[in-house]
């Protein structure tokens, strides 16, 4: 079986209907990125991120739909919280109800954009196709982008090189959306160049410097892509114990005051 939107919103308002008092739902994953962050694309479940009663007390009603539709009473599961595992324990999602519905008892919540990014990318060692894929997918304005580099660097303040992989792969994901503090485009070498010194007190080889002007010049690459590639060494670099991890945290802190944030 798979669902789109539409059948989505179907099968929690049969839920809903079930009900006799509030119960709160929250909903993460690609489901999430279908239900609110224009996602068009199916998916075979509904994840779920927490309730408020145990999901377990609606099996019965989890149950009655799926035989109603005949798929598989997995419709609705948890088993998207292991995701939450590889982030920090008080790292908390923004939630934002599920857009143009209304329901009777159910309070029916999804993670905004940004959390949707970051719980895609939070196993980054085992990142599927599907979850860049879906990254590529959803329109992502620079409010997003805005609050996404917050989110991380909440998460960074206790694990500073998880943060910068997630970071990494973002633009590896979305290269056009890689902008410096001020809020333009990399245009050339020089511009990525100083970017390495601003966040990583790195002075790159003048060889390597070449071989950007050579990578832009050709079109053979587009600069987030270098930018990417090298916050993904930054992070190798420090896990090892090299320099860089105070003067990251600075250029964080620079960052969040640029997006008027605090760290």
């Amino acid at each position: 079986m798979s669902m789109n939107r539409n059948e989505m919103i179907m099968y929690l308002h049969e839920i809903d209907a079930d009900l006799r008092q509030p119960v709160d739902l929250v909903i993460c994953g690609a489901s999430a990125a279908i239900l609110n962050h224009g996602l068009k694309r199916n998916s075979i479940d509904i994840d779920v991120l927490n309730t408020s009663v145990p999901l377990l007390l609606l099996k019965d009603s989890i149950e009655k739909v799926a035989k109603k539709y005949n798929f598989d009473s997995k419709w609705l599961n948890e088993e998207s919280k292991i995701l939450y595992t590889h982030l920090p324990e008080n790292y908390k999602p923004d939630t934002e109800k599920v857009a143009g519905e209304s329901f009777k008892y159910l309070k029916a919540n999804v993670v905004k954009k940004a959390d949707f990014i970051i719980t895609k990318l939070a196993f980054y060692e085992q990142i599927r196709n599907k979850d860049i894929a879906d990254i590529k997918a959803i329109e992502i304005n620079r409010s997003d982008v805005s609050r996404f580099y917050e989110k991380l660097d909440e998460i960074a303040i206790s694990n500073q090189i998880d943060a910068l992989k997630m970071e990494s792969i973002f633009k590896q994901c979305r290269p056009e959306l890689v902008k410096t503090l001020d809020g333009y485009s990399f245009h050339n070498e020089k511009d990525i160049a100083a970017y390495c010194l601003e966040r990583y007190s790195l002075t790159p080889p003048d060889t390597t410097v070449e071989n950007w002007k050579y990578s832009l010049d050709t079109m053979n690459t587009q600069a987030g892509l270098i930018i990417a590639q090298i916050d993904w060494n930054a992070a190798k670099r420090m896990n090892v114990g090299c320099s860089g991890l105070k003067k990251d945290l600075s250029f964080r802190i620079l960052r969040g005051k640029e997006h008027g944030m605090e760290l």
